[in-house]
């Protein structure tokens, strides 16, 4: 359990990381934004990315974990998939053109993958490598 939760913290936290900072550069080339603008955007960022980590990702994780499939490619897309769900479902950022649409729901699959790439990290990617190395090699005796 203790694990699952640092996976969670972590994943969360990358969430933080990646908004704050592309929110921040993008800040650069504008008076109005700055920093504060920044700790808001990834704030908001990580507490939409708890609500879809408990609702979406940690169930896919059990079910994941049920069916034995640790790859880091199911992980991934189910970071994914949630991106576009919300985006083109709610439109959070107003009634956009398809393409605004289409970046908003690249940019934040980008957040979701990276995401999820660190929690099956901390999660799945260490057991996997504790059941291999529990696991004899063909011919040995």
């Amino acid at each position: 359990m203790r694990k699952l939760i640092n996976a969670i913290f972590i994943a969360l936290a990358a969430v933080f990381l990646v908004t704050f900072s592309i929110t921040y550069v993008d800040s650069l080339r504008s008076d109005v934004w700055g920093i504060e603008m920044a700790f808001l955007i990834g704030g908001v960022a990580t507490i939409v990315a708890l609500i879809v980590m408990v609702s979406w990702a940690l169930p896919i994780h059990f079910l994941l974990k049920k069916n034995n499939l640790s790859s880091v490619k199911w992980y991934v897309l189910a970071g994914i998939t949630p991106a576009f769900i919300f985006i083109y479902v709610f439109k959070p950022f107003g009634d956009d053109s398809a393409i605004d649409l289409l970046q908003q729901a690249l940019f934040c699959s980008l957040v979701g993958a990276i995401s999820a790439f660190c929690f099956w990290y901390f999660i799945a990617k260490k057991s996997l490598t504790k059941s291999s190395n529990a696991t004899p090699k063909s011919g040995a005796l």
